[in-house]
């Protein structure tokens, strides 16, 4: 009787597939939240290359360019804290720095809670 029961293999193939399911599902979910990120990579440099752009119009009045870049910056859907302006050569180069920290919403159940993106122009 003992024999029969370890040579039993009835419910064998359902742990294999929920283990199988419960990998799957954590890799769809740093799929998903590594594709954010990649897409709101995308989404700051072009919101920083136009801020830096609308400063440079208005150089060499500083406080002018400082407010072109943060309308820009807000337009594209981010706040003026996440960037920071440099006026270099007596005026007339504008440097913009920008780091956004993004959260996770699925990596979390790896451990990985967030991603720092720094992008300049």
């Amino acid at each position: 009787m003992r024999e029969r029961l370890l040579k039993n293999e009835d419910g064998a193939m359902s742990v294999i597939v929920s283990l199988c399911f419960t990998i799957i599902l954590i890799i769809c979910a740093f799929v998903i939240d590594i594709g954010n990120v990649a897409i709101k990579k995308a989404e700051f440099q072009n919101a920083v290359d136009a801020a830096a752009l609308a400063a440079a119009k208005e150089l060499p009045d500083t406080e002018k360019a400082r407010e072109a870049a943060h309308k820009y910056i807000e337009l594209n859907g981010f706040e003026p804290s996440d960037i920071e302006l440099k006026f270099l050569e007596s005026d007339t180069v504008v440097r913009i720095v920008g780091l956004k920290k993004l959260y996770y919403k699925f990596a979390r159940i790896i451990g990985l809670n967030e991603a720092v993106i720094s992008k300049t122009a």
